[in-house]
């Protein structure tokens, strides 16, 4: 069953890098929920004719801390999370974390004029209406570096070299209800495996094995399907544009 949902993540990705490239870097969907988690795709162009991108560097918002990120892995990159400690705990979900994303770096090429599509989930997010900013840094083989790190103004012109953002907003009543089960279910997996984590035994392991399985399953999955929305996202998008 592993093998069905890596599949399909590879099926996805291999689906995004044939759209065509964009202005500047995005995040794709631009928007998300308060203390959930979120499935999105940076969109990073190479728009230079003569030299290709060769890294990528993503900083997360240090104001509003995110402490977990996960990626999906894509061929010809490699993938680098830098964390660091929070000066007090920070709870989001009933979760307490004392550590924080501080960066995440792709590392591979994009062909001139080119574009990648760089997928990560990122949470929990904060408890508030807030604008995220991922000031990112693009690294080309030549030696330039395009720094996407300008903030938007509220209601002002886009900058030139905009840093990519995400929005945090309120679910509605339906979206809060299904995302408040989520959420428990979360939390239930994650005291199931520090309980696994403690138990000891030949059956106790093979038990642990499985469940451990099925959740990474249900993760993969779950991380799919916001990722195509992502790439639905992205591409109507395109189309209108």
């Amino acid at each position: 069953m592993r093998r069905i949902a890596v599949g399909i993540v590879v099926a996805a990705v291999c689906f995004v890098l044939a759209t065509p490239a964009g202005a500047h870097v995005e995040v794709e969907p631009a928007e998300a929920h308060h203390g959930g988690y979120a499935s999105v795709i940076f969109t990073v162009p190479s728009h230079p004719a003569d030299t290709t991108t060769s890294k990528v560097e993503i900083t997360f918002p240090e104001e509003h801390a995110i402490p977990l990120v996960s990626y999906l892995p894509i061929p010809g990159w490699t993938v680098t999370v830098q964390k660091r400690a929070l000066a007090e705990p920070l709870t989001v979900g009933g979760q307490e974390y004392t550590e924080a994303v501080a960066s995440v770096t792709w590392e591979g090429t994009i062909e001139p004029d080119g574009e990648a599509q760089l997928p990560m989930s990122l949470g929990p997010l904060p408890d508030e209406d807030v604008t995220l900013e991922f000031p990112t840094l693009q690294y080309f083989a030549n030696g330039d570096v395009t720094r996407w790190i300008e903030s938007t103004p509220e209601g002002g012109a886009e900058p030139e070299s905009p840093a990519p953002t995400l929005m945090v907003v309120a679910p509605s009543e339906d979206e809060h209800g299904d995302e408040a089960a989520a959420t428990d279910e979360h939390a239930e997996e994650s005291a199931g495996a520090d309980a696994a984590d403690q138990a000891t035994g030949a059956e106790s392991d093979d038990h642990d094995s499985e469940d451990s399985d099925a959740i990474t399953i249900v993760a993969i999955v779950a991380a799919v399907v916001g990722w195509i929305v992502a790439i639905w996202a992205l591409l109507r998008k395109r189309k209108t544009a």
